[in-house]
């Protein structure tokens, strides 16, 4: 048999499904995740935790690494992981949900400009981006920003974690308020405006590129290849696979698999599944 693996690294839960070539869905597995919240208006996570549940998840599944071939990553978006130059995280991850940032998120209207702005990422300044986060670290924190070495994303640090790649999708990007969407890259605009360091961004990467594969030091899924895949949106999971995996072995361009409908029962919930064509925009 072969397999695809999908992972939703969400805020209260990691959540994986194993699917089979025919779409069918061969085994659930999830682990609880807990919110640090030590103040008003903060929330954060620990890096680690996520690993940690990944890890316990992918080992639980009735699977052999050689018959996956392909794992996909979704995640909560926003959130901020800053590494030092070993690759450690300095501190808990500021996520999405967190609303302490409402003075950083004035401060780059008030330098950039809001036209400006939305102009360069297609966006205002909201607390949930990434961008605020990082300025308040920088304001609150200046020992762990001057420490550190790049940002990542949740998912993108459950991945390096996995496979020591570094690396986010435009997804992902769009979504830290530092991404010119027209160029398609890093705003050096912004960075100048706002004195953020050009080298704490990572590579940005498509999402149907391969980011890596499994280390063997994780002890499951050796050498599986990742994709890089993108956010959760609405509570979607996609599960995208290259058709040169051999997943779709009639498909003439890679394919997208959608779960567009979602059942709920007393033991969770089963999806049903769309298969499309990938499209780029």
């Amino acid at each position: 048999m072969e397999y695809v693996v999908g992972i939703d690294l969400g805020t209260s839960a990691v959540k994986t499904m194993l699917l089979g070539r025919d779409g069918a869905v061969a085994a659930e597995r999830s682990q609880r995740l807990a919110l640090i919240q030590d103040q008003v208006g903060h929330s954060e996570q620990d890096p680690e935790a996520w690993v940690n549940a990944v890890i316990t998840c992918l080992r639980q599944l009735p699977v052999q690494a050689h018959e996956v071939k392909g794992i996909s990553l979704s995640g909560q978006m926003h959130g901020l992981v800053l590494l030092n130059k070993e690759g450690k995280p300095l501190r808990h991850a500021i996520l999405w949900n967190d609303t302490r940032t409402t003075a950083q998120c004035e401060y780059i209207h008030d330098v950039v400009g809001r036209q400006e702005l939305q102009q360069i990422t297609n966006n205002w300044a909201l607390e949930g981006f990434t961008l605020p986060k990082l300025l308040w670290v920088k304001e609150h924190e200046p020992e762990i920003y001057e420490q550190a070495e790049v940002f990542l994303l949740p998912k993108d640090y459950v991945r390096y974690r996995l496979t020591g790649v570094i690396g986010t999708d435009y997804s992902d990007a769009a979504g830290t308020l530092l991404l010119d969407t027209i160029k398609k890259a890093w705003s050096n605009e912004l960075m100048q405006a706002l004195h953020i360091k050009s080298s704490m961004c990572p590579p940005i990467f498509e999402s149907t590129e391969e980011a890596g594969r499994i280390l063997s030091s994780i002890g499951c899924m050796e050498n599986v290849p990742f994709l890089l895949v993108a956010q959760i949106t609405r509570a979607v999971l996609s599960v995208q696979v290259y058709w040169s995996m051999g997943i779709h072995s009639q498909a003439s361009e890679p394919q997208v698999l959608f779960f567009h409908r979602v059942v709920r029962h007393k033991r969770g919930c089963t999806f049903s599944i769309m298969q499309a064509p990938m499209i780029t925009i």
